[in-house]
């Protein structure tokens, strides 16, 4: 492992201490257009989310922890330095758009460069980094402006703004390709992929709405299998902003909770009347944010039954793409002003940690690691 290759970034230091803390800040900054997708949880229904998303990390905040804070925000490492170190994993050439991690690596697309008259030269790129070793991959070149990443346990599905499969002038198309790198496959669909892109995965089935014969359809994608129907619904009244998927069920959100089996055909089954649309899977429990002030993160059982608090959040405007990874959780959160952040801890009880974000970039995370991107850098923030 080189210097030059993962060298420290220490973020953070408070400007009342530089000689005790000895540490330089990186600025997030924006950058060329990167989004860190839509929505949030609220009361009455909103957009959910997915693991991954949002932008790169500045600063770390403690949220209701002990003394009084009652779920407020502090600036909260040991010993009053407020900080946490990063370690850098690559310099990109163009802007990361979306990071997402599988196994040992952790993977990202750059969107691409623009000529000096601001043409599109269309060298988007998907590549990954060994969380062990530190090495780049580069496992697909000239990609047609690559703006979303989803990953299975053996593909990854990504989202072009700009494929010329479509149009001449490019436009949105979602592509598939195996994560040891190959051809990319566009996914069959008519026109335009006119729709908000959101992917649940199980293990190397994949779960998304495309529109084949003017009729759209959650489909289910595996590996050399042809695909298949799982849920026809009406795009005028379907928001599936958050899905996920076991072994049996589809679970997705519209209206309350509800899941379709995989198995069996019949119509979804109801299991809360809660519109919570930023929720996820946990062994045999749903967990979910829940918008009220304070916010609660909370839980019911997969069956269906009663919402119980499991874990006071602080107060956010809205939350989005929680998932869990282990005993961690991780969800994006908006105050009602301010930078939103990264908020992450372990789901079952302690006081979780925030991690605010600048206005565009991507991040995602392992039980032990956060990754983030600030424009065209990637680093690792080890978690406690």
């Amino acid at each position: 492992m080189t210097a030059g290759r993962r060298r420290i970034i220490a973020l953070l230091c408070l400007a009342a201490i530089p000689a005790a803390c000895g540490t330089v800040k990186v600025p997030f900054l924006p950058v060329d257009g990167a989004g860190g997708g839509g929505g949030g949880e609220v009361p009455s229904g909103g957009s959910g989310g997915r693991p991954g998303g949002g932008t790169g990390g500045d600063e770390p905040v403690t949220i209701g922890g002990a003394g009084g804070l009652g779920g407020g925000f502090s600036f909260g490492a040991a010993g009053g330095m407020g900080g946490y170190v990063g370690e850098l994993l690559v310099t990109a050439t163009s802007t990361i758009r979306d990071v997402a991690v599988a196994g040992s690596h952790v993977y990202f697309i750059e969107y691409g460069t623009f000529d000096e008259l601001d043409n599109y030269n269309f060298d988007g790129s998907l590549r990954r980094v060994d969380t062990d070793s530190g090495e780049p991959e580069t496992l697909l070149k000239n990609l047609q402006g690559p703006a979303k990443l989803e990953l299975t346990t053996a593909e990854a599905f990504i989202l072009l703004e700009r494929s010329k499969t479509v149009s001449a002038d490019g436009d949105r198309a979602v592509g598939r390709v195996a994560l040891t790198g190959s051809t990319i496959e566009i996914v069959p669909h008519e026109g335009a992929y006119d729709r908000a892109f959101i992917m649940a995965a199980f293990e190397d089935r994949a779960y998304f709405g495309v529109r084949i014969d003017a009729a759209w359809a959650i489909r289910e994608y595996l590996p050399e299998e042809s695909d298949r129907v799982i849920l026809p619904f009406d795009a005028l009244t379907f928001p599936a902003n958050q899905m996920s998927a076991d072994a049996a069920h589809l679970y997705f959100s519209e209206n309350g909770i509800l899941r379709q089996a995989l198995s069996v055909e019949g119509p979804p089954e109801l299991l809360s009347g809660a519109a919570y649309t930023n929720f996820t899977l946990e062994g045999d429990r749903i967990l979910a944010t829940r918008g009220q002030a304070p916010m609660y993160l909370a839980s019911m059982p997969k069956e269906g039954g009663a919402w119980s608090n499991v874990l006071r959040l602080g107060d956010h405007a809205s939350c989005k793409d929680l998932f869990v990874v282990g005993a961690r959780f991780f969800t994006e959160c908006r105050p009602s002003s301010g930078a939103s952040y990264v908020l992450t801890g372990l789901w079952a009880g302690g006081n979780p940690k925030g991690y605010k974000l600048a206005p565009k970039g991507t991040w995602s995370g392992t039980e032990g690691d956060l990754f983030i991107s600030n424009g065209t850098e990637l680093v690792r923030l080890s978690l406690d």
